[in-house]
C-alpha cells in the first residue's frame, strides 16, 4: 500500500515538474528593451507574427550617441526561413532614405537571399531608442530546430561622417514552437497537463481518504 501511495506521489511530483519546464519553454524569449544595455547595441528581438509559421524580427538600437545614416545586413539561414516583407521601424521614420533589397524583390531574387540589408540615412542625428526596422520571416514547410539570425554592419555613421560603433547582437528563432494545423500549441499542452495534473491529485486524496481507510477498518 504505501509502496502504491509513494508511486502516486512521485508521478503527481513529475507533472508538476512537465507544466514548470513548459511554462519555462513558454516564456524563455523575455523579449529586450533598450533598458537591458549599458553600451551602444543593435539587437534583434522576435515574436509571432500574425500566422502560425511566421515570425518578426526588429532590429532595434539601444543607448544610440546619434546616428545619421546606416548599412546593416541581417543574416538568416536560408534553408529554415524566407523573409517576406520588411517595415521602416516608428522610431527611425524621420529618414530620409530608407531601401532595402527586399522591397520590390521577385520569388526568384528572395530565393537567392542569404540576408536582408537595409539602408538608412538622415539629414542629422537621430538619438532614438527603438526599432530602426523590422523583417516578417516565414519558416519552410518541415522545418524543426533553432535557427539563428546575426547582423552585420556595412557601415554606421552619425551627421558629422564619422563612424559610430555599435555592438552587435543577433537572436534565435526556436522552429519547434511553431503552431501548425497538425499540432498543439504550448498554451493546449498545458491545459492538458494541468488536467493530468488534477486528476494524479485526486487519485491521491481518494486513495489515501477511502482506500487505505477502509483497509484500516477492515483489519481492526
Amino acid at each position: 500500500m504505501k509502496r502504491v501511495y509513494s508511486l502516486l506521489l512521485l508521478f503527481t511530483v513529475f507533472i508538476a515538474v512537465v507544466i514548470a519546464i513548459l511554462v519555462i519553454k513558454q516564456n524563455h524569449n523575455t523579449e529586450l528593451t533598450a533598458k537591458n544595455f549599458t553600451e551602444p547595441t543593435i539587437y534583434i528581438t522576435v515574436k509571432h507574427g500574425a500566422k502560425s509559421d511566421e515570425y518578426i524580427a526588429e532590429v532595434s538600437a539601444a543607448c544610440n550617441p546619434g546616428i545619421a545614416g546606416c548599412n546593416i545586413a541581417l543574416a538568416y539561414d536560408s534553408n529554415k526561413l524566407t523573409p517576406l516583407y520588411i517595415n521602416e521601424g516608428k522610431d527611425y521614420k524621420s529618414g530620409l532614405i530608407f531601401s532595402s533589397n527586399l522591397i520590390n524583390a521577385s520569388e526568384e531574387q528572395i530565393s537567392g537571399m542569404e540576408a536582408v540589408t537595409t539602408v538608412w540615412a538622415a539629414a542629422s542625428n537621430n538619438t532614438n531608442n527603438g526599432i530602426l526596422y523590422s523583417v516578417i520571416f516565414r519558416s519552410i514547410e518541415n522545418t524543426i530546430g533553432e535557427t539563428e539570425l546575426s547582423l552585420i554592419s556595412r557601415g554606421i555613421g552619425n551627421a558629422a561622417e564619422m563612424p559610430v560603433n555599435f555592438d552587435l547582437l543577433g537572436a534565435v528563432i526556436d522552429l519547434d514552437s511553431i503552431i501548425t494545423d497538425n499540432s498543439l500549441s504550448t498554451l493546449s499542452i498545458l491545459l492538458i497537463v494541468f488536467v493530468i495534473f488534477v486528476i494524479s491529485i485526486f487519485i491521491t486524496w481518494f486513495y489515501r481518504k477511502v482506500i487505505v481507510t477502509k483497509s484500516i477498518k477492515q483489519n481492526v
